[in-house]
Formats: structure tokens, sequence, C-alpha cells
């Protein structure tokens, strides 16, 4: 069974009807040209503040034409009860596609579908303009029966307002389902007291569902898949439509929604070109929808906003246009008009069931830092989906949890895989890849998700999604850095940050800038480091992302602790570790942590030991077994200063494996340099491996000042060492280098910084 909710706004003549249609449409037109000015400024919000005010008039006028009438409803409720065979499933949501059609003709309904009866209906008590307003609801129960042995359909409606029913049986055909729903919505207008649409309106209703019948069924079916989110099957069902009706303009449009949903986001936009080019018999607002749809598709997120704007103003119960309103302001950089499309929407009560909201609101809270937020939206998008039987939104919403929260009940992914693979979702398997990718890394199992990445690439790639492929890419660059590729991760971060500012991705760009500013710090290049953090945090101000905001000090104060300034370092890290009370999201007191703790080893602070063994504890239960190796590694360092060296090796060992396993070039010369300088020359030869081809500038300059005791000719040095403590130990390790290497022991006397970092733990 389906449904949904029909918008009443006014019981009006002929003459009035049109009247008020023009004036919108009018309005629409003369308000387009000053959407095209810059979003920001005063005359864009001085229209966008008119749109509201017309509106409210229009219903105010509507709502007073009510007063005295028979009928006296603003919300229609009503179901379709579908009788017929599995084979005659699609004409279930055909019908109701047609009916919708009409009954919008003319601006009198908007009507807004639901494909499923499990959905709580809105609530029948509507506010009304005033209290003395009427506040009844009616509902219309359509039942749809047959075709029979000669092919006959029987449309039998059941109307219920203020106490009275009204019963109607029509007959019509498959082939003439356009008819039976005209028919079936002039007996709706009578009973509400609204006169019947005008000829012209008419055949622009006609206009927006395919003249051929088995067209019109794959139109049906695939734009019941679009709104489930099942992007796979929506392509298939409305290429067959196109193929019948390849002009029909709402056919490529929906397509093209389609293919974007699916990820073939080159071919929406052919497609989306296409539907523009035929939209000129449409309603204005049709094109004008159309026309939006196109600027989203082409990136024209200014354009395509003000055009949503308008659109979701006038047509609030319209889903569709608030939902790319969001997207289209999201992808600007304005979270707040984001935020506020979807908080409109979610107070509509027809839409009080639909899981697309939550699941817009949920991706964007996880862009912009809210990640607690993001994880309330998504459950909610989760429930929602699962009555409905939205098995892509779901799948969706599966992997967009993991993201922001890990998978918490278990068997979420695996939920998503299947999902996946049911609907064909190659696009979906993309993003899964990733997320798998991601989990990988947080493991520590570097070739696993390299493979992970490049298998998601492929995917992108054949679907020839940038968007896509540019997020894959990045993750693919960060696990390469670890890898200890630095070089090649630092040219792809590169790559990735023309190709976003070329498509006006403010928010993207600003987060790769940060990861460039990572890849700079690990390559040496501390100044320039300094300067994409600057840059990325200015972006991360205009787009308002909290998240990028909250881990500025923490970025910065890695730097200054590399040069050597502990006490600004110290207050940075303080910084870091109240923003992430505010905002945990990736662990940032974690890693703030590890840092205090490796500058309280390197200041010979009492406490250094208790932050060490609390912090390989907390990294252990949240499963970081890189994190928690490298601050083995980090407590090893204390444990050899303090001369405890059995515990430090036994440290060393456990770490090794994890990096070993993990394929982390750098983390693991960390460690074997620190058993060298322990006196462990059995080492001395894998170190020297692992130094010749390693391109981290701090760990390739401490693994080779470590290889200086590996000389034959330096044993007691080395023994010498073993005994050293503290600052004792960096100069001893100093004076073991001037034997060996005049040039590096001068480096190291003006990089005393350097050294003190030496096991400094990368993180993206």
């Amino acid at each position: 069974m389906q449904g949904g909710s029909a918008i009443y706004t006014a019981p009006m003549t002929e003459s009035g009807g049109q009247q008020q249609a023009t004036t919108i449409e009018t309005t629409l037109d003369a308000l387009q040209s000053t959407f095209d000015d810059n979003p920001r400024s005063d005359s864009w919000r001085r229209n966008l503040a008119l749109i509201a005010i017309l509106v409210a008039l229009f219903g105010v006028a509507a709502w007073q034409t009510l007063i005295g009438k028979d009928v006296a409803a603003e919300l229609v409720q009503f179901d379709l009860v579908s009788q017929t065979s599995d084979e005659h499933a699609w004409l279930e949501p055909g019908f109701l596609q047609v009916f919708a059609a009409y009954a919008q003709a003319g601006n009198r309904i908007r009507l807004q579908l639901r494909d499923d009866s499990a959905v709580s209906a809105p609530s029948a008590a509507l506010l009304s303009p005033s209290a003395a307003g009427p506040k009844s609801s009616a509902t219309l129960q359509l039942t749809l029966t047959g075709p029979g042995a000669n092919g006959a359909l029987e449309l039998s409606l059941m109307f219920s307002v203020l106490g009275k029913e009204y019963t109607s049986v029509l007959e019509g055909s498959v082939d003439g389902l356009a008819d039976l729903a005209s028919r079936a919505t002039l007996q709706l207008y009578f009973w509400l007291d609204i006169d019947p649409y005008s000829s012209q309106d008419s055949q622009t209703a006609r206009r927006e569902i395919p003249l051929n019948s088995t067209a019109a069924r794959h139109f049906a079916l695939g734009s019941q898949a679009l709104r489930r989110g099942e992007g796979r099957l929506a392509v298939d069902e409305l290429n067959r439509a196109a193929e019948l009706e390849p002009s029909h303009a709402m056919v490529n449009a929906a397509l093209a929604s389609a293919l974007e949903l699916a990820g073939y986001a080159g071919r929406a936009t052919q497609r989306i070109r296409q539907a523009y080019a035929g939209s000129q018999d449409l309603s204005r607002e049709k094109q004008l929808a159309i026309e939006a749809q196109l600027r989203l598709s082409e990136r024209d997120w200014s354009r395509a906003e003000s055009l949503y704007a308008a659109l979701a103003a006038f047509y609030p119960q319209e889903i569709s246009y608030g939902l790319s309103l969001a997207t289209a302001a999201q992808n600007a950089g304005r979270t707040t008009v984001a935020l506020e499309a979807l908080d409109r929407l979610r107070k509509q009560p027809e839409f009080v069931g639909d899981p697309r909201i939550d699941l817009a609101e949920a991706k964007l809270w996880r862009r912009v830092g809210e990640w607690k937020k993001g994880v309330t939206a998504v459950e909610h998008a989760i429930e929602k989906a699962q009555l409905q039987g939205h098995r892509g939104t779901l799948a969706r919403a599966l992997v967009l949890r993991a993201q922001l929260e890990g998978d918490p009940e278990g068997g979420g992914l695996e939920l998503a895989q299947e999902l996946f693979s049911e609907i064909g979702d190659a696009r979906g398997q993309a993003l899964l890849l990733e997320e798998y990718g991601d989990r990988h890394v947080a493991n520590g199992q570097l070739d696993r998700a390299i493979v992970a990445y490049n298998d998601a690439e492929v995917i992108a790639q054949r679907l020839g999604n940038e968007a896509d492929l540019a997020s894959i890419r990045q993750a693919r660059a960060i696990a390469t850095d670890l890898a200890g590729r630095l070089e090649e991760g630092y040219t792809l971060k590169k790559s990735l940050l023309i190709d976003a500012q070329r498509r006006q991705l403010h928010a993207r760009a600003a987060i790769i800038k940060e990861n460039l500013g990572v890849s700079a710090f690990k390559l040496g290049k501390l100044q320039e480091s300094l300067d994409w953090f600057d840059s990325a945090l200015q972006d991360f101000q205009t787009v308002d992302d909290q998240i990028g905001i909250a881990w500025y000090p923490y970025r910065k104060g890695r730097v200054l602790a590399t040069k050597g300034d502990f006490a600004a370092a110290t207050q940075l890290f303080d910084e870091s570790l109240r923003n992430a009370r505010e905002h945990p999201e990736g662990n940032l007191a974690l890693h703030t942590r590890y840092e205090l703790a490796r500058l309280a080893v390197f200041q010979d602070s009492p406490t250094a030991a208790t932050q060490l063994e609390s912090l390989v504890m907390d990294y252990h239960a949240e499963q970081l077994y890189l994190d928690e190796a490298a601050t083995r590694v980090v407590f090893a360092h204390h444990e050899l200063i303090v001369g405890r060296r059995d515990a430090a090796l036994a440290m060393l060992d456990e770490a090794q494996r994890v990096f070993s396993d993990s394929g982390s070039v750098y983390y693991l010369t960390r460690a074997l340099a620190l058993r060298v300088r322990a006196g462990d020359l059995g080492a001395c030869d894998e170190l020297a491996d692992q130094v010749r081809t390693l391109e981290h500038r701090e760990d390739a300059l401490l693994g080779r000042a470590a290889l200086q005791y590996c000389a034959e000719d330096n044993a007691a040095l080395v023994s010498d060492l073993e005994a050293a403590q503290g600052a004792e130990l960096f100069e001893a390790m100093l004076a073991l280098t001037s034997l060996q290497d005049p040039a590096l022991a001068e480096s190291l006397g003006h990089s005393r910084g350097w050294v003190k970092s030496a096991y400094w733990l990368e993180r993206e």
C-alpha cells in the first residue's frame, strides 16, 4: 500500500486560480536574476525574505477564503490499496505518479508521495495563520483493482471530511492510466469545492508523464527506486523509459538523478543537459527545477542554491527542493543555510518518516565536525529507512554511522555490504571499500588499506565519479604516507588540492591543505608545514568546520615541539585538550595526550611513566594498534633513560611486531634506532636497510645517528651510552656522532629539537 498527503491551499475560482499561479511564476522570473548575485549580499537576503513574505501572504489569503466553506481541510491524507497481480504491481506507483501530476496542475494541490504505510501519518491538526482558522483534515482512500480479463481497471474513491463520507467508482485501462488519474483528480476537486483545472493545465500535466504506457511503467518503477535510494535499479528502469521516449524532459531529469545516485556523475550531467534542452513545454516550476538540477550537476553551487531557495520557498511540500538546497548550500560552504533548509523540511508533518532528511543532516554534521549530532541524525535515518524498506538509504546510513562512531552494534557494515550487493550499487560498494580501508589504517594494516583503496578507486574510475575519486585518493595518500612513501603522498595531495579548488569544494580543499601540512612536516619542511596549517585554518573558519579548527593547536604544537620550543608547544597542546572536550572526534584528546607524554619524557618529568602507561591502555581499548605501538616506543625511550634496559627492549619487541605487520617503515625505523641506542647492535643491519630509502627526514636523521653506534671501534662509547641518562645521553650521542660524521654532528647540534622529538607519531 502506498500513499501520502495532499496539501490543500485554497478553493478558488478559475480566474482566481490562474491569477495566483501567474503571480507566483512572474515573481519567480523576476527574482531569478537577483538570486544570481553574491549569496552573501544584502540583495540576496532581501529577496529571500521577499519570497517568504509572498508565501505567507498567499497562505493567509487561502485560509481566509476557506472560512465559511463546507470543506475546511488543509491536509488530505490518502492511501492507495492496490489489488493487482505481481505482473502489474507497477500500476500502484504508476497511478500515483500520474495522479500527482494532474492534482498539482494549476498549483491547487501539492502531493507528497510515500512508499510504505508503516510510516506514521502526519498530525491531522495543523497550524493556521489565525487561531480562529480551521484545523480539520480529510482522508482519501483509493482502491485500484485489476486489470480484469478484458484489461479493465476499477478505481474506487472514498473521501471523508468533517464526519461526512463520499464515494465514487471509476473505470479505466492500463493504457489509459492518465485518463483515469485525470478523472479521479476532478472528482477530488469537486469534493474539495475546487474549480476544474484549465485545458492548458491538463496539457502541461500530461507532459510530465510518458505517453507510451511501457515507458510510463519503467518511469514509475525507476522513480520509486530513486526515492528508496536504489540507484542501480533506478538507472535500469529509467534507461528503458528513456529508450522509448528519448526526448522526454522529466524522464531524462529522473535518469540524471539516478545516475548521480549510482555514481555516474559525468553521464548524469549529460542527461540533465538533455532534459534542460527539452523542458520548454513544461510548467515554469518544472523548468526551473530542471535548470537547478543542471546547475547542481555542473557544480555551479551559487546558482543552484538560488534556484532551489526560490523553489523550496514557493513549494515547501516538495522534499527534493529542500534536500537539493541543502546540498548546494553545503557545497558552497554555507552550512547555516543548509541546516535551515533541512530544519524546514523536518517541520513539515508530511515528511515525518522520510529518512533522506536525517541522512543529509548526518552528512552535513560530519563535514563540519559535529559528530555527536551526526550520530543522532544517522540513527534516525537508519530507523526510518528500516521502517520504509529503503535498502539503498539504509546501506548508506550504516556506512555513515561507521564513519561517525565505528560499528557499535557489530554487523552494520556487513549488512550494508549485503544491501549494496542486492541492489547492485557499485558506488555504495566503493564507499564501503573506502571505509574498510580507513579501518585497516586505524588497525595498523597499511598494506590491506592500500589494497582496499585501490579497489575502491577502480570502481570510482569506472563510474567516472570525480568526487568519490578525490575522497578515495586522499585516503590512499594518507596510507601511502604512513607506509613511508612521503614524496608520493605529498605529490598526490597537491594534485587533489588543485582538483578540489577547480571544483570549488572549499571544505574538502581545507582538509587537503591540512594533510599537506602533515606531509611537509614529515619531510622536514617545517615552515612550509606551518603555512599549510595556517591556510587550512582560514578555510576551516570560512566553511565553519569545527573539527578542523579544533585540531589546529595540535598540528601547530607538534611543529613547535619539533623545533624545540617546548613551552609554546605545551600551551598549544593544553588548548587542544580543551578543544577536545567539545570536539573529541578523531581521538584528538588521546593524540594530544601522546604529545604531552613525549614532552614529559624529554623533560625528565616524574609523571611521564604514568602518562605513557595510561595511553597504552587507552589506545588498546580503542583498537588503535599503531598508536599503541608508537606509544610503546616512547615508553621504551623513557625506560632506557631511567636505566631499565630489559623493560625497554621488551616494549620494543612488541612495537616492532606491529610495525612489521603494518608495513610502516618509519615507525619501524624509530624502534630499530632506539634498539641500537640501547646497545642491541644485532639490529644494525636492518636499521641500515631502513635508513637507506627512508624519506621521513626526522627518522632518517635519527637512524643515521643511531648507526654510528654500530662501528666496532666505538664499543666503549656504546657501553657508556647504556649508562647515560637524560641530557647526558643526548650529549654522549652527539659526541659519538662527532667521531664518525662531523657534518651530521653539526646538524644535530643546531637541531636538538629534531633529536628530542625522535619518535614522532604521524597522524592524518
